[in-house]
């Protein structure tokens, strides 16, 4: 029997009670914790050939190039016209969770400057409790990405971590980890030093406090640079997001089947997202088909929807709701955010998303 003749009998499959939170998980203080970047997007609209003037060489149209700081400066030089937003793929997720009415909180390091203080003050007005203090440096930059948005509606992105490499110990509450029923982190925090350090002491001390870990990829680029540090993790992780290019990419397959097989040999659930024909949510139990609930003529911006979607699934997840139901949350939530510019919620989602 192939692939999508076992999603058409599989889904209806609801979740099950193995994959529910334990009653000594419900008393938690927060609903999902993470650490990421703090970092600020900075968003333009470019036509083909402005691509490939701002971009620096060897990039790839649709993934991540990262650069240094001077290399960032001197993309900025070139850029007018932009859109700034304070960004972060982890911080995205915990903002639209709380709009959604779940109770998140972000640890991170950014600098004391223009950029750090106005993604500390963002996440704090969208209702996150923003954990780590401000790093007093004046040689680094708080992070920054650059999203470039062309007429395909496609993003290509620059991403300058600067001092978001030097994350420690003393910029993350590790009590925050063990009083939330999930610790939400993703493959960026895998690619230098700081981050990696922590992100492996947070997975610990979820482990040790009856803590859900979910993992996301995140974008092809850390799958291709960090997939020994991602295989190393993967053992430790209970619910893995990702995209059907990242998945595959991860294992080398071909057959998406395969594929969540492999996953499920550790993970309890697992997220496989396929732009417009929606996503797979799969256990052990049971692989469910969501499909996408976009109105192609609404589309604004593609930036955003893979976090928009975990922080529907989780949210959903976390308050009781079924695997399949979790899925229903998580594709409304995407397609609202694609239906505006830049990837956080320019509305309260509750109303639109939770009906």
């Amino acid at each position: 029997m192939n692939f999508f003749k076992k999603l058409l009998i599989l889904s209806y499959v609801i979740s099950l009670p193995s994959l529910a939170f334990s009653n000594n998980n419900t008393d938690k203080k927060y609903d999902v914790v993470a650490i990421g970047k703090a970092m600020v997007d900075i968003i333009k609209y470019v036509s083909e050939d402005e691509l490939k003037q701002i971009m620096p060489a060897g990039f790839k149209k649709s993934d991540t190039t990262r650069v240094d700081k001077t290399t960032a400066n001197e993309t900025f030089a070139k850029m007018t016209d932009t859109i700034i937003i304070p960004g972060g793929s982890e911080a995205n997720v915990m903002v639209d969770i709380a709009s959604l009415g779940g109770k998140t909180a972000f640890n991170a390091i950014a600098a004391n400057d223009e950029f750090g203080l106005l993604f500390k003050e963002s996440l704090i007005k969208e209702g996150v409790d923003y954990l780590s203090p401000l790093a007093i440096s004046s040689a680094q930059h708080t992070a920054r990405c650059f999203a470039l948005i062309t007429p395909d509606k496609d993003r290509t992105f620059l991403v300058s971590a600067d001092i978001a490499k030097d994350i420690n110990d003393s910029f993350v509450d590790y009590n925050s980890i063990k009083n939330s029923k999930v610790f939400y982190t993703d493959a960026s925090n895998l690619s230098h030093g700081g981050a990696y350090e922590v992100t492996l002491k947070a997975v610990d001390v979820a482990k040790q406090n009856n803590t859900v870990i979910a993992f996301n990829l995140n974008n092809n680029y850390y799958v291709e640079n960090y997939k020994k540090e991602i295989m190393g993790l993967l053992p430790k992780i209970d619910i893995m997001i990702g995209s059907e290019k990242e998945a595959k990419n991860l294992f080398k397959m071909d057959d998406l089947d395969q594929v969540i097989t492999e996953y499920l040999k550790t993970a309890q659930i697992v997220i496989i997202t396929q732009n417009e024909r929606g996503a797979i949510v799969a256990s052990k139990d049971a692989r469910i088909h969501v499909p996408s609930v976009v109105e192609p003529d609404k589309i604004v911006d593609l930036n955003g929807p893979g976090d928009a979607f975990a922080a529907g699934f989780l949210y959903g997840y976390t308050h009781g709701f079924t695997l399949a139901e979790s899925g229903k949350i998580a594709a409304r939530t995407a397609a609202q955010i694609i239906y505006q510019v830049g990837p956080r919620p320019k509305n309260k989602l509750r109303p639109l998303v939770l009906y």
